[in-house]
């Protein structure tokens, strides 16, 4: 399991680093290739391997003649239908790119993170899913996972054709070539992703040539250093390569960093004639702590607006600062105005004392309050800790904690005493569902330009790539391949603010802390997190496979067999075998601590994962004066990770002494077996491919069918105790994890199987002209196993594609150019923006209707629920009988334990459109490159099974009751509160379905929960039933150039740029109003917003982005060649500009509500220049 390194220990690697690269500058060297030289001899082009890319003599610039995309032979690109592009070395040196999501800039119907905003609606707000942001139970996102082509989702990558990691991102210091194939390859892979798939062919050692290159590279975002070197000898039978990068990335928002290192060796060694085995190693190393690419959401400016409204938590009054008046009420927590509870005056609308831009800080536990310095203190939000045992009166009776606090007014007022934070007010009031406050977009409070806002969030990453190869002639014509694959990857991420509740910045309007004194932190900007979870996600993938090639050429006999033509055949069987992990750490309070904390009798299911595990920070962020001048602490780490256990003390109130003391904790993070997963999946193929070039190589066809067989696994820890997973025995920790990660994995497997094919056929009726058609199919499997609501498993998510158009290639190679029309669809696709609305749907049955038939069976049984505790006969603490499980099972009409399995649904997406691509050189040193793309996307089928299964389940919920039980009946503490469950829908005090308490008046019940949560999350999940998905561009043309000086007094000299253009963006869409409530169809006091209106979209250049400073791109680019040293040493010297005109000031808004308001924006990536220096000898 990867433990955290410290950043110190990065920076002396970095030292390391620079010792191991610095002999490669005195060694021969070449960068890998597998295409043959031109100065290969007649026996080494006839020995070429079928599986190996020739480069053709016009392969200049961003040309590529050849590619393994289309079959995994060595085919011409113009024979192939398929939509593959092929990115080339040059194309990569003059744009400056390094990494996929460069590459993506620049073509057709390609989305990476520096041109895409994923859009993920979470708890009010959105995620910075670029920036870095925790999934509940899966792999994070990220900058690399960032993606989509064709609109539709992220490709699946690949590594010289084996499946890869598509979290381990690619690099250009030992990429040969990128090939994109857009759209299902069932001949590639039969299972992935509908987009497509995008493939690094990575070099290996080459036997022939000796020569060595080294690249340094300095910019605006940071600073990269990449050497290499290949060594041929023994008569060129063995070949050595050893190669490194060392990449520092910088941002303008600061503390950030993004720092890489890598390092590979390879080996070719042809013992014999035809026969070649390679072999190749790569370690990956990275630290990111990256900025957020969207805005936090505005706490600040409603409390602005308002007045700026503070709070003293001794005098509990609101003062206005604007005005200087103070709220003349006094807050109590006990205090009933128009039957509104003392925490609802504040902040319910209703309220007399209603102050929109303030909300009570959570008060169950203390905060953690940091300082950007890293210093901090630790202090109780409300006393409510410290109690006497048992309470008494005057007289030494036993009372209740209520009478005992109301028999001594200043033990009510210390009680009440509680802590604010200004708050973006209330969601606006014609919107029935789906809003999302207003991001902070005011610089004179927040410099996005300067800050990164989320920077206490951070990520360690390693990875270990391993390949061996093995190529066989047996005849002219037939050749052998074997291969094994592995890679290993290792990840500590750790993103805490955006995790539980969206980044809001807020201040804190407290003058005074709890104990009286000055509050030091009055007026200061913050953000703050909860239950913050680490996680270690390591990912294993091993792959084998076997191919075999035949070439079978008629052109060459005599006679009619002639016209058979030349044909190319492939044989493929390939096992590939992953695991993921998954391990959520959470902080929580240990042991030695206070026992206010830490309790002394732990009992038997004590755990600190789920016991302690509440702890909250605030991270502040500058000034007195509520501006951000600095990021979120950076220092703070993870105690048990980035440093030993923490122990420091909280501030809190005792009310036996009647004094504030200061308590001791310590802090550690411990395993949660909620993040105790192990998914394995295994897949069987077999490949069959032909090539059939027919009629003078007027007509080639491409077919290939395949047979997958795909089994998965998953680890259940259903069943087990809290006393098990966390015994005594371990200090109620986590015990026994390699058992958990296997616990019933054999008996989970779920097997599906599937024979998808692939054809396409070019004609070419004239030399230059190509008529081309292409359809393919593939199938891709969830990471996991998932049922319907019926319990049903969910079809397999399917894609198809057809693609057809038109090519031409003129002058010799010199202008290449092709148009593509497609359709694609991803059927049966897992909906994650469901995923809301199916957990809110299943905890009607498994909490709520659960809960209560729990609650009138243990009525039934003669427990009291006023009799609240811990010990074994307290209420809801002893364990159900089976018999009574029966009972509940009755009651419920499901078992006892459902769902017990994972429930998702689907959706289908639909996409077509169109991509263009012109290669034009009119001079080998003159390259031009044109880029047209068009796409329409729009999804379909959002979780079928709503409507079924309400209507069946609505028949039992409805008439659900238990009439030998009396209406209200008294519970909690002394009976303050009251339940009720003689009928279930119109109950309440079960499930997530509070108590009432009886001192306000009531409207909570099942049915209002399913209103408010379940009929209001529809329209959310459905937002883009029939709609394109956010941030999809119709259109976007790329052009780059590059123009190299080859005599005069300019010889030497290349200057070259590229023009990026992209359309406008659907950032939102209107919507729908009604003047009924869609829950109850009561008529509403003023029409509302209720659903999404998929005929009206909204578009950033509707709401301020401008086509030409924010959708037109400009790149540049100047470069010097010379030699050195009596001409033995090849230098360059180039100049990049990416972006000329671009503004770090400027935001792109990229999210609108149904009202047409922008509610985020990204931030726009400034201006980048950089200069390279290259010396090869």
């Amino acid at each position: 399991m990867l433990l955290f390194n410290s950043r110190v220990f990065k920076k002396t690697r970095s030292l390391w680093w620079a010792s191991c690269l610095a002999p490669l500058l005195i060694a021969p060297h070449l960068w890998s290739q597998d295409s043959a030289t031109e100065d290969a001899n007649e026996d080494d082009i006839f020995e070429l391997s079928p599986f190996e890319v020739t480069s053709g003599a016009n392969d200049i610039g961003y040309y590529a003649s050849s590619t393994l995309a289309g079959s995994r032979l060595n085919t011409n690109l113009e024979d192939l239908a398929a939509p593959i592009t092929v990115v080339t070395k040059q194309q990569l040196e003059d744009t400056g790119a390094t990494s996929f999501n460069e590459v993506f800039l620049y073509e057709a119907n390609t989305e990476g993170a520096l041109n895409y905003t994923p859009i993920e609606v979470n708890r009010g707000g959105l995620k910075d899913n670029v920036g870095g942001s925790a999934t509940n139970g899966g792999v994070a996102s990220t900058a690399v996972t960032a993606n989509r082509v064709r609109g539709l989702a992220a490709p699946d990558f690949g590594w010289n054709y084996y499946p890869s990691i598509s979290r381990l991102p690619a690099d250009s210091y030992n990429v040969r070539s990128i090939e994109i194939n857009r759209g299902p390859n069932s001949i590639l892979f039969g299972l992935g992703s509908p987009a497509g798939i995008v493939n690094q062919s990575v070099g290996y050692a080459a036997t022939g040539v000796d020569e060595t290159e080294t690249t340094f590279r300095y910019g605006t975002n940071g600073s990269r250093a990449s050497a290499s070197t290949n060594q041929s000898m023994l008569d060129d039978s063995l070949a050595v390569f050893v190669a490194g990068v060392t990449e520092s990335r910088e941002f303008s928002r600061k503390p950030s960093y993004d720092d890489t290192d890598r390092a590979t060796i390879g080996l070719t060694y042809k013992p014999f004639k035809g026969t070649t085995i390679k072999a190749f190693y790569e370690y990956y190393h990275n630290e990111r702590k990256l900025p957020n690419s969207i805005m936090p959401i505005d706490g600040i400016t409603p409390w602005i607006n308002e007045g700026r409204p503070v709070w003293d938590p001794v005098t509990r009054q609101v003062t206005y600062l604007d005005t200087g008046v103070t709220d003349p009420f006094v807050y109590s927590t006990n205090a009933t105005v128009d039957g509104l509870s003392g925490d609802r005056l504040l902040d319910n609308e209703d309220s007399p004392h209603y102050v929109n831009s303030l909300r009570w800080l959570n008060n169950s536990r203390p905060y953690l309050r940091v300082n950007s310095n890293g210093s901090f203190d630790f202090v109780q939000l409300q006393p409510r800790t410290n109690f006497p045992d048992p309470y008494t009166d005057a007289a030494g009776n036993e009372i209740s904690q209520s009478e005992w606090l109301d028999a001594d007014p200043a033990r009510r007022a210390m009680y009440d005493r509680r802590m604010t934070l200004s708050s973006p007010g209330a969601a606006a009031s014609n919107f029935y569902s789906n809003y999302t406050a207003p991001s902070l977009i005011n610089k004179d409070i927040y410099d996005w330009t300067e800050v990164n806002i989320i920077s206490a969030n951070f990520g360690e990453f390693d990875g270990d790539t391993y390949n061996i190869e093995l190529e066989q002639r047996i005849l002219d014509n037939l050749y052998f391949s074997a291969g094994w694959f592995r890679q290993e990857y290792d990840s500590f991420e750790y993103y805490p603010l955006g995790q539980q509740w969206p980044v809001t910045v807020a201040v804190d309007t407290n003058t005074k802390d709890l104990d009286g004194n000055p509050n030091p932190h009055y007026l200061q900007p913050f953000v703050d997190d909860y239950q913050q979870d680490a996680v270690t996600a390591p990912q294993e993938n091993t792959v084998s496979r076997a191919m075999l090639a035949y070439n079978l050429d008629f052109t060459e006999r005599d006679g009619w067999m002639r016209w058979l033509g030349k044909h190319q055949f492939m044989a493929l069987g390939q096992y590939q075998e992953e695991h993921e992990y998954y391990n959520r750490f959470r902080m929580a309070y240990v042991e030695p601590s206070s026992s206010l904390w830490v309790p002394d009798e732990k009992g038997e299911n004590f755990a600190y994962a789920r016991n302690t595990a509440n702890v909250r920070r605030i991270f502040y962020l500058g000034d007195a004066q509520a501006r951000v001048t600095d990021g979120s602490s950076d220092s703070w780490g993870v105690p048990g990770f980035t440093s030993g256990p923490l122990t420091t003390s909280v501030r809190t109130y005792n009310w036996v002494t009647q004094q504030f003391q200061d308590d001791e904790v310590t802090l550690d993070s411990v395993h949660h077996e909620w993040g105790v997963s192990h998914q394995k999946r295994e897949l069987e193929s077999w490949a069959g491919v032909w090539q059939g070039y027919l009629i003078q190589d007027r007509l080639v066809t491409t077919v290939g069918v395949r047979r997958d067989k795909w089994s998965a696994y998953a680890n259940d820890l259903t069943g087990l105790s809290r006393s098990e997973l966390y015994p005594e025995s371990n200090n109620y920790r986590l015990a026994n994890i390699d058992y958990l990660y296997d616990r019933n994995l054999d008996d989970s497997k779920q097997t599906l199987e599937e024979t998808t094919a692939t054809a396409g056929l070019v004609a070419k009726p004239l030399s230059w002209l190509s008529l081309h058609y292409n359809q393919s199919e593939n199938f891709n499997p969830p990471g996991g196993v998932a049922y319907d609501m019926f319990g049903g498993l969910l079809p397999k998510p399917e894609g198809e594609g057809k693609d057809w158009g038109v090519s031409v290639n003129l002058f010799g190679d010199k202008l290449i150019a092709k148009l593509n029309f497609f359709e694609t669809e991803s059927i049966n696709e897992r909906s994650a923006q469901a995923g809301t609305l199916i957990d809110r749907v299943q905890r009607i049955d498994a909490t709520n209707l659960r809960g209560w038939a729990e609650t009138v069976v243990r009525l039934r049984a003669g427990e009291d629920p006023t009799n609240v505790g811990t010990e074994p006969d307290d209420w809801f603490q002893t364990p159900l009988t089976d018999a009574q499980e029966a009972e509940v099972e009755a009651m419920t009409g499901l078992p006892y334990d459902w769902p017990g399995v994972n429930l998702e649904s689907t959706q289908t997406a639909e996409a077509e459109g169109a991509e263009f691509e012109l290669i034009y050189n009119p001079l080998r040193n003159w390259n031009i490159k044109l880029v047209i793309a068009k796409q329409d996307v729009s999804y379909q089928s959002v979780f079928p099974e709503y409507e079924p299964w309400i209507a069946e389940r609505m028949q039992v919920w409805t008439t659900a009751t238990a009439p030998d039980l009396p209406g209200e009946i008294p519970a909690g503490e002394d009976g303050s509160n009251t339940i009720r469950v003689d009928n279930f829908w119109e109950g309440w005090g079960f499930g997530s379905v509070p108590q009432h308490p009886n001192n306000t008046e009531w409207s909570q019940n099942a049915q209002t929960y399913f209103d408010s949560t379940v009929t209001s999350a529809v329209a959310e999940a459905r937002q883009l039933e029939g709609a394109a998905p956010y941030g999809m561009r119709k259109w976007r043309g790329n052009i780059i150039t590059n123009y190299r000086f080859i005599e005069g007094p300019l010889e030497g000299f290349s200057i070259g740029g590229a023009i990026r253009m992209e359309d406008k963006a659907i950032i939102g869409y209107y919507g729908l109003m009604t003047d009924v409530d869609p829950s109850t169809n009561e008529p509403l006091d003023e029409p509302q917003y209720y659903a999404t209106d998929p005929t009206r979209p909204i578009y950033d250049t509707d709401v301020g982005a401008d086509r030409w400073g924010d959708l037109t791109h400009i790149d540049l680019w100047f470069k010097y060649e010379f030699k050195l040293f009596e001409d033995k040493v090849d230098a360059s010297i180039q100049l990049n500009i990416r972006d000329l005109f671009a503004d770090e000031d400027d935001l792109l808004p990229v999210y609108a509500l149904w009202d047409g308001s922008v509610a985020n924006y990204r931030i726009k990536e400034p201006r980048q220049i950089f200069v390279s220096t290259t010396f090869s000898f």
